[in-house]
């Protein structure tokens, strides 16, 4: 099972605050059981709705656009749509991206 934030999140961007840590869990796991139960939403459709619900819950300290952006991209994969590019600017950001991507292979394989 995946161990999400212990601690306040800030984001210094826009007017969304995170849920409180306690509710996170639980909004995790609505998340995950709406996910596996929707199948009357169009794959591009359910991706985005997917990916406002995980950023705006914030799960983790760092890294949560990232992971639902790679998330998107598996999502589409396995229903034949094209990928989204994921814009990289610095070698910090490829760094850190393909860090995430061993991650994430790593979640989904245990």
């Amino acid at each position: 099972m995946l161990e999400f934030i212990v601690k306040r999140t800030f984001i210094l961007r826009g007017e969304s605050y995170p849920p409180e840590i306690i509710k996170v869990s639980q909004l995790m796991e609505e998340l995950i059981k709406w996910h596996n139960q929707e199948q009357d939403l169009h794959p591009i459709e359910k991706v985005a709705k997917f990916h406002s619900k995980f950023v705006h819950i914030h799960p983790f300290t760092d890294g949560n656009s990232r992971a639902s952006r790679l998330m998107m991209n598996l999502e589409l994969i396995k229903s034949g749509k094209n990928l989204l590019l994921l814009k990289i600017d610095t070698k910090q950001e490829q760094n850190n991206n393909m860090s995430w991507i061993k991650n994430i292979k790593e979640v989904f394989q245990s």
